[in-house]
């Protein structure tokens, strides 16, 4: 039961990451990288941080413990860097292509490599069949004057990866709502520095759509920083690789309902194999109990 209360938790999640290209579209160049990123946090830490200290969900971190979460802290950073200035110079379409083909398959090599998680033929099919549904989705095309553009969207899947997994480090041993306040923490103190060390301008917080829409964003990543270290907890790399990748069909749909961008009946038939294969990964032939997940450790 608990291998599918975690498969759902991963499916909101991918619905609430879904919003974070529109959101991007929206805030735009009015508030720089970095300064968006450390203030969102800060309005996280403001939300959670009362919460922890009555609820008592606080524990002493290990020594090795902190240095793992500057890490994710770090590839956080990066990542939200690279995607937000890829949605912004490119289509939104071939951002999510790369960075979640990418995601995807950074997820089974390290689920595989570095967790020792069984490929199967189901799992292979599920992959093959998401891979093609995104495709499908929305199209693919690539202009040379945007290569770098396109590598960031890579790096970006990447990290996603690393950051979604790393999340088994501390998942056994913290609070969902401890693990997220350390996470941004050290975004904090990390967007802080890159922001002075890139000069960004940091205009006063006001009423405008930007600012509306980071506070927004920084209250749904409550939330989906929650449900991706409890999905994970209970489900394999390789299989919650596969439900996240569900994102681009919501985001799709969000940039369908807000932005007014359309929707082709390829698209319709994209998302609708992303989903299948969804459904697939999570309901046929469960290889590994939950207790075998909760156990699972990335190497120190």
């Amino acid at each position: 039961m608990k291998h599918y209360r975690g498969s759902f938790a991963l499916l909101i999640a991918a619905m609430l990451y879904g919003l974070f290209g529109v959101f991007a579209r929206i805030v735009g160049n009015e508030l720089a990288v970095f300064y968006q990123s450390w203030t969102r946090n800060v309005l996280i830490l403001c939300l959670i941080i009362p919460w922890i200290v009555v609820k008592r969900r606080w524990k002493p971190v290990a020594g090795n413990d902190m240095l793992w979460y500057a890490i994710r802290a770090l590839v956080a950073i990066i990542l939200m860097s690279c995607t937000f200035t890829a949605f912004n110079a490119v289509n939104i379409g071939t951002v999510y292509i790369l960075s979640y083909a990418t995601s995807t398959l950074a997820g089974f090599c390290i689920g595989t490599i570095f967790l020792k998680e069984r490929l199967t033929q189901n799992k292979i099919y599920a992959l093959g069949l998401s891979l093609m549904g995104l495709m499908l989705l929305y199209g693919f095309s690539l202009d040379a004057d945007e290569i770098w553009f396109y590598i960031l969207a890579n790096v970006a899947g990447v990290l996603l990866a690393i950051w979604n997994l790393l999340s088994k480090k501390f998942s056994g041993s913290y609070s969902n709502e401890q693990i997220v306040s350390m996470d941004c923490i050290f975004c904090v103190i990390f967007g802080v520095c890159a922001s002075l060390l890139t000069h960004e301008a940091m205009p006063s917080v006001s009423l405008s759509a930007a600012w509306i829409t980071n506070a927004l964003q920084g209250i749904i990543s409550i939330a989906t920083g929650i449900l991706i270290v409890y999905g994970f907890k209970y489900i394999e790399a390789q299989k919650g690789s596969l439900i996240l990748l569900t994102e681009p069909v919501f985001g799709a749909l969000f940039a369908f309902l807000i932005l007014g961008e359309g929707m082709q009946v390829a698209a319709l038939i994209g998302g609708g194999l992303i989903i299948v294969s969804a459904v697939v990964s999570t309901i046929i032939h469960p290889e590994t109990s939950s207790h075998d997940i909760i156990s699972e450790k990335i190497p120190s």
